[in-house]
C-alpha cells in the first residue's frame, strides 16, 4: 500500500470554499475471490464535507461486473463499471466524514483472479456527480486514450489495470502510484490533476512499453 502525503488545492471562484483534492491510498489483493476486503486503507482528515472517490478494478478470464462498494462502512455511488472480455472496472464514490482509515469492500458479479483499488480524498465539491467520465476498454495495443472535459476550477482522476508486468506512464494526469495487484504483475496505477482554469477535451492516455492483456483506463472529471 502506497501513501503519499499529497494535497493541492484549487482555487475557489466567486467566494465559494476552495476544493481540496489529494489521493490517499492504493490496495492489492493476488488472491480469486468474489467479495474482496481491503482493510484499513487511509481516507485521510476527517472533514464533514469529505469524498472519497474509489477506482477498483479486478480481471480473469471471464466478463463481470462490480455489483456492490462500500468505503468505510458507507455503500458507494457507481460513477461508471466498464468491462472487457477479461478485466472489470468502476469509479465510486462515497460521502465519509469520520476516520482516518476505513475498509473498501468490492463485490463482483464473479469469481476474479486479483483485485485492487486506490482512493482519492475531496472536499468543497460542487456535486458528487461527475462532469465527465471516459473509458477505453481496447483489447490490443500500447495505448489507451481518450478526452474528458474538465470544468473550471476542476479536477481529473484516471485509474487503469492491465494483465501483464508492465507499468504505466500518465498523460494528462500525474501519476500517484504504479504497482502489481498480485505481487508481481497484472499492474494498476493511476493519479489526478488539478485544472484550475478548466478544458475542453482534454487527453488523458496510459502508455505501455509493450501492449498488455485485459487493458483497461477510466476516468472522471469534477467541479
Amino acid at each position: 500500500m502506497s501513501v503519499p502525503g499529497f494535497m493541492p488545492q484549487l482555487s475557489g471562484g466567486g467566494g465559494a470554499a476552495a476544493a481540496v483534492v489529494s489521493f490517499e491510498s492504493s490496495a492489492v489483493d493476488g488472491n480469486s475471490a468474489t467479495i474482496y476486503t481491503f482493510s484499513g486503507v487511509a481516507l485521510g482528515a476527517a472533514a464533514a464535507d469529505r469524498y472519497i472517490i474509489a477506482g477498483v478494478s479486478g480481471d480473469s478470464a471471464g466478463d463481470t461486473t462490480i455489483t456492490t462498494v462500500t468505503i468505510g462502512g458507507v455503500a458507494a455511488t457507481e460513477l461508471m463499471d466498464g468491462s472487457n472480455s477479461q478485466a472489470n472496472m468502476g469509479f465510486f464514490i462515497a460521502a465519509v466524514p469520520t476516520g482516518t482509515t476505513g475498509d473498501v469492500v468490492v463485490t463482483f458479479s464473479g469469481s476474479k483472479a486479483r483485485a485492487g483499488c486506490a482512493c482519492w480524498r475531496a472536499t468543497g465539491l460542487a456535486s458528487p456527480t461527475p462532469h465527465a467520465t471516459l473509458q477505453d476498454t481496447t483489447l490490443s495495443g500500447a495505448v489507451l486514450s481518450g478526452t474528458i472535459n474538465v470544468p473550471s476550477n476542476g479536477f481529473v482522476i484516471a485509474y487503469d489495470a492491465c494483465d501483464g508486468t508492465i507499468t504505466t506512464t500518465w498523460v494528462g494526469v500525474t501519476e500517484d502510484f504504479d504497482e502489481a495487484r498480485d505481487g508481481t504483475n497484472r499492474y494498476h496505477s493511476g493519479g489526478f490533476d488539478l485544472v484550475p482554469g478548466g478544458e475542453t477535451g482534454r487527453t488523458v492516455s496510459a502508455t505501455y512499453a509493450s501492449a498488455p492483456t485485459a487493458q483497461i483506463m477510466q476516468a472522471v472529471s469534477f467541479s
